[in-house]
């Protein structure tokens, strides 16, 4: 691996190492976390088998919470801190689940052992993208999917994370450049649109209104394109 990507890693293992319980509880189980479940659930729907999936970067397991209740296969959980892990641990104790520590981009899995893999807001903390995204190609199956969602760096308010150390690559985060990077890694079938996801979480009874304005708003152009999100669906 490249110095500057040990550089890299090492600033955000120290960052979530010692504020991974203040981040998990300034965030916690939310609407947003089963919505952003939700949306990459619907992009897998049609994908079968899904014997075996690796989430990258599951950090405290908010979105993994809500994600391993809808498969039965076995689901690896993946991610650089140890501390964050340990937090999924007490989290989620679903029998099909794997836990491992380790960097998303020099794995030792076997290559197509997967039959998708999936991530939130890992992108922006790699220093390579084309690299990671080579890298999961290898991982899975003929006809696998990578299916992620990733910080819109176009939404308003995901603006005033630029200035954070180990949130600093998100300027990056263009529909163009998602979608040429996955190019460049030589997916089969790149597809990079705006999730529908602007709302944020509200008490449950509300639920619907919002869902509701979420799936009109994406459906707007121009409006669009500040989504808190871009879904990034990509096959081999």
């Amino acid at each position: 691996m490249a110095k500057n990507q040990n550089l890299h890693n090492e600033k955000q293992l120290e960052y979530y190492d010692s504020k991974g319980e203040s981040y998990d509880q300034k965030r916690g189980l939310n609407r947003l976390a089963e919505r952003k479940c939700n949306i990459i659930h619907s992009c897998l729907a049609e994908s079968q088998p899904l014997n075996k999936i690796l989430e990258i970067g599951c950090g405290s397991g908010l979105v993994t919470y809500y994600l391993i209740q809808k498969f039965s296969g076995e689901y690896v959980a993946l991610d650089l801190s140890s501390e964050m892990i340990k937090i999924a641990q007490n989290r989620i104790t679903a029998n099909n689940i794997n836990y491992i520590v380790g960097d998303a981009t020099t794995s030792d899995f076997e290559e197509e052992s997967f039959d998708a893999i999936i991530g939130v807001d890992v992108i922006h903390h790699l220093e390579d993208p084309v690299l990671a995204f080579k890298q999961w190609k290898k991982l899975v199956r003929e006809g696998g999917k990578m299916v992620f969602l990733e910080t819109n760096v176009y939404n308003p308010i995901n603006i005033k994370n630029i200035g954070v150390e180990h949130e600093v690559r998100s300027f990056l985060n263009t529909d163009i450049n998602l979608k040429k990077w996955s190019e460049l890694a030589e997916w089969r079938s790149v597809s990079v649109t705006p999730a529908p996801a602007f709302t944020p979480s509200i008490h449950k009874a509300f639920h619907f209104i919002y869902d509701l304005i979420d799936k009109i708003c994406v459906r707007i152009p121009l409006i669009n394109k500040i989504t808190a999100l871009w879904l990034i669906n990509n096959t081999k």
